[in-house]
């Protein structure tokens, strides 16, 4: 004869056990092993109620810490002493799919026995929306900080490098601290490194100019779409040997429909790629192209301010060169011809005849002077013709080497064969005041390599010399009209140098690396005719 009622009392229990929305599991408090489990728990891990009592807390476990079979029987303790314990732990399903669930563990009595009950809930959906919440907190931190960035006063590059470490930094997206950030060259055709984090120099040497559609950044911008790989795969054109496995986000730096550059992140390799991650780098770089743009304007207006002074400064130059010429220059030439006449009467070997070779020494020098400043201050008409800018430099060179200051000094020229348009006598007057110029900084002792190279739409010609560098503090002066450091000189050298190039519509600029020496770089557009001449 059956008990009805306690038929009926374990009926109930089992309805209930097995339509319960959240997974339970009954342990032995003994053994921790488990008795039972209901149905939800055999739809939330794929185990059938016979499988699961042959399972252990570490199979249904991710297995990393904290989440170990160890830790798990430490809970299993407390909660057999008297103590409910309630947990998030990372599951793992039967075919090995990680998910969150919260645990309630607790000590019960079920039939006149002594159980721990686990009731597991799958919290996957909120530990999402956690998530979320989390990494859009993260975003709009970065975006805030990337904006209060925009309002401190420094230069378009510091702002790039103080970007490009807030990114990489971030708690979210996890990075591998390593990145850069590109600009596309003003003049088209190549992206310029402008700002690096954790580059190795094998990458500093080759990504210092990457032509546009040239491997990873170069592809994106060119196509203006972001790109990512979990590895170095045949799309990183530029790689060596040795070269450490990453993955990468690429993302276009772009105002409206023009590129102004590309964000490039270094990931772990194998990091999958993640819409909510792309989607913050993009909001990143967008907002990066709008402080760009800004920065461009205002360095642009500075620019128009400083040349419109410039400008002015130059009238009243060319006004009292006019006034020297004049009433100096022409006089000064019949002083000395005057001079010359009565030391042609004294005797050579005589204490007045070297006192008369000084005299005339200091006017040739006074000469020399006018001169300069009738240059700088009213340069003659550009003449533009197809040069060999490889040739005119080794015939300035050459030239430089028959003067006495450049006695010791080692010229090594590189390059290729290049036409381009400009005007031959004023270059050569540029070259002769930057070869000089490194002659003197290195004590008329030392070497200065030029290279010269052209890309589609620009020739550089870089000159590096062997010196001890510029200090920093006179950097922003030597271009700067009558600014020098030589006990002797003019301070018209650089400045008339800039001057020549800036109406050729070049640009010059200066770069002194670390380890000593300085580099004066040239950039010249080519033009039409030139570029016809290499085609």
């Amino acid at each position: 004869m059956t008990n009805r009622p306690l038929d009926d009392a374990e009926a109930n229990y089992r309805a209930i056990f097995d339509t319960a929305n959240d997974a339970i599991f009954v342990h032995d408090v003994a053994t921790g092993a488990i008795l039972d489990a209901n149905r939800k728990a055999s739809d939330m891990y794929g185990y059938t109620r016979d499988e699961a009592r042959h399972l252990t807390v570490q199979d249904l476990s991710a297995g990393v810490a904290p989440h170990t079979q160890e830790h798990a029987l430490e809970l299993v303790q407390e909660a057999v002493a008297g103590t409910p314990q309630l947990f998030e732990w990372l599951a793992k399903d039967r075919a090995g799919r990680l998910f969150w669930v919260e645990v309630n563990l607790k000590r019960v009595v079920i039939g006149a026995h002594d159980r721990l009950l686990a009731i597991v809930r799958d919290i996957a959906e909120r530990k999402r929306a956690e998530r979320q919440i989390r990494e859009s907190h993260e975003s709009q931190k970065t975006l805030n900080a990337l904006l209060r960035l925009a309002l401190e006063d420094m230069t378009l590059e510091e702002l790039l490098q103080h970007a490009l470490t807030l990114v990489l930094h971030n708690p979210w997206p996890v990075t591998l601290g390593v990145g850069t950030v590109f600009l596309v060259d003003q003049q088209g055709g190549e992206l310029v490194l402008e700002a690096h984090n954790g580059i190795d120099r094998h990458i500093l040497e080759r990504c210092a100019r990457v032509p546009l559609g040239h491997c990873l950044c170069g592809r994106v911008a060119s196509s203006g779409q972001a790109l990512h790989c979990e590895g170095i795969d045949e799309r990183h054109e530029t790689t060596y040997v040795g070269i450490s496995p990453h993955g990468h986000y690429c993302i276009p730096i772009a105002a409206g429909e023009t590129v102004l550059g590309v964000l490039n992140v270094y990931l772990a390799a194998g990091h999958l790629q993640d819409a909510a991650e792309e989607e913050f780098f993009g909001s990143f770089a967008s907002t990066l192209a709008g402080i760009i743009v800004r920065k461009r304007a205002e360095q642009n207006l500075r620019a128009a301010d400083e040349q419109l002074r410039d400008q002015a400064t130059l009238v009243k130059l060319g006004e009292m060169a006019a006034v020297v010429a004049h009433e100096v220059r022409n006089p000064l030439a019949g002083v000395r011809g005057a001079i010359q006449v009565i030391g042609g009467r004294l005797p050579p070997e005589g204490k007045d005849a070297a006192v008369i070779g000084e005299v005339i020494a200091r006017l040739d020098a006074l000469d020399e002077l006018m001169k300069d400043l009738l240059l700088f201050a009213r340069p003659p008409q550009v003449r533009p013709a197809p040069v060999d800018i490889l040739a005119l430099t080794k015939e300035t060179s050459a030239l430089v080497s028959q003067d006495p200051a450049a006695r010791d000094v080692l010229f090594e020229i590189e390059g290729s064969a290049s036409a381009v348009m400009v005007d031959p006598q004023l270059l050569q007057i540029v070259l002769l005041n930057l070869f000089l110029n490194a002659a003197h900084a290195m004590h008329s002792s030392g070497t200065i390599r030029t290279l010269v190279a052209v890309s589609d739409r620009t020739c550089r010609i870089a000159v590096t010399d062997t010196g001890p560098g510029i200090p920093p503090e006179i950097r922003d002066r030597i271009f700067a009209p009558f600014f020098t450091t030589k006990p002797h000189g003019t301070g018209l050298g650089l400045s008339t140098a800039k001057r020549l190039v800036d109406i050729h519509h070049g640009r010059i600029s200066v770069e002194c690396p670390p380890e000593g020496g300085t580099i004066v770089t040239i950039a010249l557009p080519l033009g039409q005719q030139a570029q016809n001449a290499r085609g």
